[in-house]
């Protein structure tokens, strides 16, 4: 009862323009209506008559499915600009459980759509996904939001109560942002960027009321820059700063200017129009040495964009030099082409907010077609459509939304279109602009198209003073260093194996001379071998002559060198090498009484190794002194 009567006092703005009230419906909309003065472009775009006007469109496609008197639109107004005005965070979800109560007792698909204000975003998101186990899938209020970016295209729903491992074979979505998901949002910009060679850039995000908090995304954007350094040269952001209205924004440049070749900016057009008015007199934008992109994160859509853009331009058209170094980044479904002739440029339609209608119904048609019934099964997930291969979701005459499947995840196809301003047709006093044409206030610079997302340019830059524009990094633009890079790796890969051979060289040397020392450092100590001692053949076998008594020393001498009777050479590769001459060829000793006769040769090269040593050491014993 309590949430019943919540209900009815939260909507108490109930109404149904050319949709009719119907006691059974198959759909059931809920819109959250904000004050005038909190949106960003309140005198361009009204809700209700976009709502009406794309259900009625839609339905007509297929009028045997799903008829418009079988949609019931719920509006209810909540007041503040924020949460804490007028109460409106814990109005917001008293509205919001009023919601699931009312989803919980019909019998067909609740979606709520919104928010309308970008600081409810992370409130009615969170909210939604959260839902209990026991509640079919047709009770469970749904979220199609058409104002908040985010990550993904969809978020699933996360079930309390489950006390099983149970895993769903399909995705269970819960709700689907109509807005540019991040990654298509760091792609785009990335590209654009690299075509044109700016790769040092200032990163700058709105903070307001009105817009959601942009620092997560800046962040994830500045992260995917970054991560894309691994395949090549990258985005480099030289710094990201938050800003507002009413600050100084030379000031805030001042210390990054001069190293900033493209400032990107994410707000909306209102907030753009007043940093471009702050900067124009800085000497690097006068001549046309930045430039700058924006970018509206919250609605995107070229035919909304535009609109608020010449709405922002009729009341402050005097930009100077930042106007001609301005780059409007926009968005369009695939396929579908900007039309500068299109009603919608001309109406009050919210394009972002009828393509989140345009979904809500076509995914209520299809599975009453699917299921072949005349009303929505209870296991029925509103989102379950969007699983198929490709989706075609119309909502104008001119816009058509593309969803395809990948794997268990949903994207959807976008084009950009980048735009610049006709400086000399906005800056002309005489010049109407809310009453001009769009070709006349807005020029098509560069598009990119989907599939391949390749920048293609439309029509040259004018930058002012005809200068050139901005520092071109070329080898950012070419991928030169990947180049670059390859070069080197090769050359690193030829010195490492160069020096691996090098390496496998000197290995096998010190092994085989370790095995030399091993064999002659045997346990044999006191024997002599042939390659310690180099004989000659000697000069005549034993002589006739006397024996004389020599000593030790004159056998054995001192130093293993005799008084000018050797001579010595240096080329043993270990131990001193020794070439003697002798002058007596037999030599007599005693030992205890016992004669020794040593024969002694002439020697022309004798290596004295440490084991040599030991023998004559040995030797000089036997020898008396």
């Amino acid at each position: 009862m309590r949430a019943a009567s919540l209900l009815q006092g939260c909507l108490q703005l109930l109404q149904l323009v050319h949709v009719g009230l119907c006691l059974r419906p198959k759909l059931q909309l809920l819109f959250m209506y904000a004050d005038h003065q909190c949106t960003p472009s309140p005198r361009l775009f009204r809700p209700l008559e976009t709502i009406s006007k794309t259900t009625a469109y839609v339905t007509s496609l297929e009028p045997r499915a799903l008829l418009s008197r079988e949609i019931q639109l719920m509006v209810t107004q909540i007041d503040g600009c924020n949460a804490k005005e007028f109460n409106r965070g814990f109005r917001i979800f008293e509205a919001l459980d009023a919601m699931a109560d009312v989803a919980n007792r019909s019998r067909c698909f609740t979606v709520f759509l919104g928010p309308p204000l970008g600081a409810d975003c992370v409130v009615t998101s969170d909210w939604t996904i959260y839902t209990s186990v026991d509640t079919p899938s047709l009770l469970r209020p749904y979220q199609i939001s058409y104002n908040c970016p985010s990550f993904s295209l969809a978020r699933q729903f996360i079930e309390r109560n489950r006390v099983d491992q149970y895993i769903a074979e399909e995705p269970n979505y819960a709700s689907v942002f109509i807005t540019l998901n991040f990654s298509a949002t760091a792609h785009a910009l990335k590209s654009l960027l690299q075509f044109q060679g700016w790769r040092r850039v200032f990163l700058l995000f709105e903070i307001s009321d009105s817009m959601t908090s942009l620092l997560w995304l800046t962040n994830s954007i500045k992260l995917a820059f970054k991560d894309e350094q691994r395949f090549g040269p990258s985005v480099d952001i030289v710094s990201y700063l938050g800003i507002r209205e009413n600050m100084n924004y030379t000031a805030l440049l001042y210390h990054w200017i001069k190293r900033t070749d493209a400032i990107l900016l994410l707000s909306h057009p209102s907030l753009a129009v007043a940093f471009l008015h702050g900067i124009k007199a800085i000497p690097e934008v006068v001549a046309g040495r930045v430039a700058v992109i924006h970018f509206d994160p919250s609605d995107a859509i070229a035919y909304d964009v535009l609109r608020s853009w010449r709405l922002e331009l009729s009341t402050s058209r005097d930009l100077g030099a930042a106007g001609q170094c301005l780059l409007i980044v926009t968005t369009l479904p695939y396929g579908t082409g900007f039309n500068v002739s299109s009603p919608l440029l001309q109406s009050r339609t919210m394009v972002s907010l009828a393509s989140a209608v345009a979904l809500a119904v076509s995914m209520v048609k299809t599975i009453i077609v699917e299921t072949n019934a005349t009303w929505p099964p209870l296991t029925a997930n509103l989102f379950a459509p969007l699983l198929s291969n490709h989706v075609r979701v119309p909502v104008a005459p001119s816009v058509e939304l593309h969803f395809s499947r990948s794997d268990d995840d949903v994207t959807d196809w976008n084009d950009i279109y980048v735009f610049q301003l006709l400086t000399e047709n906005v800056y002309d006093e005489s010049f109407s602009i809310t009453d001009a044409a769009f070709d006349d206030v807005f020029e098509i610079a560069s598009v990119i198209l989907t599939p391949g997302g390749y920048v293609t340019e439309v029509a040259p830059f004018r930058w002012p003073a005809n200068g050139s524009g901005p520092y071109v990094d070329t080898c950012f633009q070419i991928n030169c260093l990947g180049k670059v890079d390859t070069i080197k790796g090769l050359v690193l890969a030829s010195e490492l194996a160069a020096a691996s051979i090098l390496a496998i060289i000197i290995a096998i040397f010190f092994r085989r001379h370790e095995n030399s020392l091993k064999l002659r450092m045997g346990s044999n100590k006191l024997v002599l071998y042939p390659d310690d001692v180099i004989f000659l053949k000697p000069k005549s076998a034993f002589p006739s002559g006397s024996y004389n008594e020599n000593s030790v020393s004159q056998i054995f001498p001192t130093g293993l060198v005799g008084p000018a009777a050797y001579e010595i050479s240096c080329d043993s590769e270990i131990e001193n090498t020794m070439e003697v001459s002798t002058t007596s060829e037999v030599d007599v000793s005693r030992n205890n009484g016992a004669i020794a006769i040593f024969n002694q040769m002439t020697v022309h090269c004798v290596t004295i190794w440490p084991k040599s040593a030991q023998v004559i050491g040995f030797l000089a014993n036997l020898l008396p002194i």
